[in-house]
């Protein structure tokens, strides 16, 4: 979710170039780990706790460069940068890193 809605924010409330294009970096890198954790194994997978780690760092980096940004004199960067590390924090602390067996529709049913 944060990887689409960083940039989309970024050039929707007219950030600056600098805060834009760190938006879309960002962007990147969040989609890459998202899609990095989706398979229980297999080649190219990361551990759980690694997935754990990388989503903790995630939220403290952009946090970072939401001071960054303060510090740049860019409050609306500010604000878009915490929000999104202040989410991805808070999705963090709520979520179970286990691994287990994948629910398919059926379990459902």
């Amino acid at each position: 979710m944060v990887g689409v809605a960083l940039p989309a924010a970024a050039w929707a409330l007219q950030l600056s170039v600098a805060a834009q294009i760190a938006g879309l970096a960002i962007a990147a890198l969040v989609i890459g780990l998202g899609l990095a954790g989706t398979a229980s194994s297999g080649r190219g997978t990361i551990p759980v706790r690694a997935q754990a780690a990388y989503d903790q760092g995630l939220a403290f980096g952009l946090l970072g460069t939401a001071v960054l940004f303060a510090m740049a004199g860019e409050p609306l960067a500010l604000v878009t940068f915490g929000a999104a590390g202040i989410a991805t924090l808070l999705i963090h602390t709520a979520t179970r890193y286990t691994a287990g067996p994948r629910r398919t529709s059926q379990d459902f049913l």
